[in-house]
């Protein structure tokens, strides 16, 4: 027996994201900040879904069906936009099921990623042309803060790399350490990266 299910929704999607002062200026550990979101967008959809049963209770076809999707989205910010999708199911025998799909997809980006007022972050990055902390001598070593080619694990082609854009590579050194802070900001609707620190 055919089955059809059909609908309309209409809805009004609101975000009113407020930090706090330590949030907004950045004061939790590790610097992050948060400056808010704040709108709402309005959405109307309607959306259909036929289910066919084509063939049942033949020998090797114990049912064959196929079902049939769509939906119309009217987006505030990102217009009308349409989804389809197609199924067909064979169970050749009660236990056994073969589905295939077939569909396409529509995504606004949500209200976070609409209306974030800006938000920054920190993360790592290494620099491969300084010397890894391995690689110096330690406190007390008769090589103290020297660089020891033996433990330096870095590829030679990583080694050629860095001298090819005129760093050497046995020299370059942030005090045994690697890492620099990576400080990354959004907007809504735009995202830069620079790099702060040595």
């Amino acid at each position: 027996m055919s089955q059809l299910a059909s609908g309309y929704e209409h809805r009004i999607d609101d975000i009113q994201s407020n930090p706090d002062d330590v949030a907004r200026d950045g004061l939790f550990w590790g610097f992050f900040s948060d400056k808010g979101a704040f709108g709402e967008v309005d959405i109307s959809e309607v959306f259909a879904e036929v289910q066919l049963p084509l063939i049942a209770d033949k020998p090797l076809l114990k049912e064959l069906t196929m079902n049939l999707s769509g939906r119309i989205t009217d987006h505030e910010f990102y217009g009308e936009n349409e989804t389809a999708s197609v199924k067909v199911g064979y169970r050749p025998t009660e236990p056994f099921l073969l589905r295939a799909t077939w569909g396409t997809a529509f995504r606004a980006p949500n209200n976070r990623e609409l209306f974030l007022l800006g938000a920054t972050g920190f993360t790592n990055v290494s620099d491969p042309c300084y010397i890894p902390e391995s690689a110096l001598g330690g406190l007390g070593d008769a090589n103290e803060g020297a660089y020891i080619a033996e433990r330096d694990q870095r590829d030679p082609e990583v080694l050629a790399n860095c001298l090819a854009t005129g760093v050497d590579p046995t020299l370059a050194n942030n005090a045994g350490f690697k890492l620099r802070s990576l400080l990354l900001c959004a907007a809504a609707h735009s995202y830069a990266a620079w790099f702060y620190g040595s």
